[in-house]
């Protein structure tokens, strides 16, 4: 199983470990980069400024566990 590493993590490295896990539970289905961008976007992820921009911006391992979760 896919383990969250005590990290930071990027929308595009965030859709990456998104699309792992999945891989790793038999479903076959991905994420396009471009979802968590938009999710990060709109403070989805984690709670961050409306419209603040995803490119540069990391999360925490931690932020990243509770969007997963």
């Amino acid at each position: 199983m896919t383990e969250i590493q005590n990290t930071e993590y990027t929308a595009y490295a965030v859709a990456t470990l998104i699309n792992q896990i999945l891989e790793d539970q038999g479903i076959d289905r991905t994420i396009p980069p471009q979802m968590m961008y938009n999710y990060t976007r709109n403070g989805l992820i984690a709670k961050r400024t409306k419209n603040e921009s995803a490119k540069g911006l990391k999360y925490t391992a931690t932020e990243v566990s509770e969007f997963l979760n």
